[in-house]
């Protein structure tokens, strides 16, 4: 099913939604945060998570920060989507702002 303006990918015949690990960088007003994704800065909003501080690692999906991780299973999670975005076999869904 798409769901529009979410990022998919299809891997062994199940849709998924990704969500991928960012490092937060600065912290900013009303509960957003800066974060970078490998060299990619966006602003993502971390009202579903409690004392998010820089250097902390978490996980993004649509512009949420949805869990804390550690910068092991960030730099796993990040081998992964390369891992992805590099098999031809793998089909990825569509992406839509609409």
């Amino acid at each position: 099913m798409h769901r529009p303006g979410v990022c998919s990918v299809t891997l062994l015949g199940l849709n998924m939604c990704l969500a991928v690990p960012g490092r937060i960088e600065k912290i900013l007003e009303d509960n957003y945060a800066l974060a970078d994704f490998g060299g990619v800065k966006k602003k993502i909003c971390v009202d579903l998570l409690r004392g998010v501080k820089v250097g902390e690692y978490v996980n993004v999906h649509v512009g949420f920060a949805i869990n804390k991780i550690d910068e092991k299973q960030a730099r796993e999670n990040l081998e992964l989507i390369q891992e992805a975005n590099t098999n031809p076999t793998l089909t990825y869904g569509e992406y839509s702002t609409d």
